[in-house]
């Protein structure tokens, strides 16, 4: 049988992650390599990564035009990096037109429509009969993408009406999509969380180096938050919380972004950056080891398309708070599987922080916990996510002829 071949377009991928890109590999990884064949099309503005390697299932494609040896990730937000974003919209297509005289792909898949939706809409349009599978992962609200995509958002707009199939992480993108003019077959899978990874246990000496490096005493009580040091993330509101959560609870923030200088300023404003330590980047298979060390995990998002950072805490059996935005919603119930803060408010967060804390709450911590654990287990591994994309991919990859 002869293998279908797709050509993902993602604008990050490994070594620079966030949700989506793990999806994209632990799918891939999962889903027969007898019968899937994947390229890719990815940024490359590190002047030390291969233009093209094989990595795990998927055959990656790097292209840029403004490029630094071992950029930081608040490097992609300044210029001259910046602007491989903008010139990648168009780019990426005809480097696909380029790649499919060789392969002749039997369908394309974009990842975020506010990343890759235009260099594969534009591919559709060229290649009407080549299926067009869009997942939407994006975590801002839909005014703020409008305001984003402006440059091209007519474009933008067309891919929701262009693709064959939407695949949404939540019932929330799921929404947005038809709003935006979708009038297909959508179908709701989310990310998923590697179990096996997350519930491993971390060597006490694993441990102990953590706290050492990281001058957190034995008494401490760590809140953690991973992800992009962003506007949507609401780290702001969690460094506000912390004169009202007690000198003895310390935050670590896992993750880089553009307002790192504007957050380090705000703590030592409120005479908080002593128990405010930014960890920056780390890899994925490092994550357990942090939220090893965590009393809670925290991020309470003003938006978010679904959330993998909290089932993998949920997964790791440690407490989380966070905001009922977005895709959150899907997953996280005040107390039956986590706690829920407001948005933009301090006092809130501090107040679940107390309470998650309070030794007379124990118990009820505990059986949060094991909740929260099952249902991650029974729903959001995933071999099961990776399940029902490779059944999504044979409903609609390959039925057509390739032009």
């Amino acid at each position: 049988m002869e293998k279908k071949k797709i050509l993902i377009f993602s604008l990050m991928y490994f070594p620079w992650v966030g949700g989506a890109e793990v999806a994209v590999k632990q799918i891939t990884d999962r889903v027969s390599e007898d019968e899937f064949e994947f390229h890719m099309i990815t940024l490359g503005a590190d002047s030390k990564l291969p233009l093209t390697e094989k990595m795990g299932a998927i055959m990656v494609h790097r292209i840029g035009w403004f490029k630094k040896v071992s950029p930081t990730t608040s490097d992609y937000y300044r210029l001259p990096l910046k602007l491989n974003k903008w010139i990648f919209q168009f780019g990426a297509f005809f480097y696909a037109l380029k790649l499919h005289k060789q392969n002749k792909f039997d369908g394309v898949w974009a990842i975020m429509a506010q990343s890759t939706g235009v260099p594969a809409t534009l591919f559709k349009l060229r290649h009407s009969s080549v299926p067009f599978i869009l997942t939407l992962q994006e975590g801002l609200a839909a005014r703020a993408m409008k305001k984003k995509m402006l440059p091209v958002y007519p474009l933008y707009k067309l891919s929701f009406k262009k693709a064959d199939v939407i695949q949404s992480i939540s019932k929330y993108l799921d929404d947005f999509g038809k709003s935006m003019g979708f009038r297909g077959e959508s179908r709701i899978i989310p990310n998923g969380v590697d179990g096996e990874l997350f519930r491993k246990e971390t060597p006490v000496e694993v441990k102990d180096n953590l706290r050492r490096v990281h001058s957190i005493k034995k008494d401490d009580i760590v809140l953690l938050h991973n992800g992009r040091l962003a506007i949507k993330n609401g780290v702001e509101d969690l460094i506000k919380a912390l004169p009202l959560c007690g000198s003895h609870v310390k935050l670590l923030l896992v993750g880089d972004g553009p307002l790192k200088e504007e957050l380090q300023n705000l703590a030592k404003g409120i005479k908080v950056a002593d128990r405010v330590i930014f960890i920056g980047q780390k890899s994925y298979e490092q994550l357990p080891h942090y939220l090893s060390i965590a009393h809670i995990f925290i991020r309470p998002s003003l938006s978010e398309g679904f959330g993998n950072v909290f089932v993998e805490a949920m997964a790791a059996r440690v407490p989380v708070i966070g905001t009922r935005v977005g895709g959150i919603r899907d997953f996280l119930f005040e107390g039956e599987t986590g706690w829920v803060c407001n948005s933009k408010d301090p006092k809130s967060i501090a107040q679940k922080v107390h309470y998650i804390v309070n030794p007379a709450n124990k118990n009820e911590v505990e059986g949060v916990l094991l909740n929260a654990e099952k249902m991650v287990h029974d729903k959001y591994e995933w071999p099961i996510i990776a399940g029902e994309i490779e059944r999504l991919f044979k409903d609609y990859i390959g039925h057509v002829s390739r032009s």
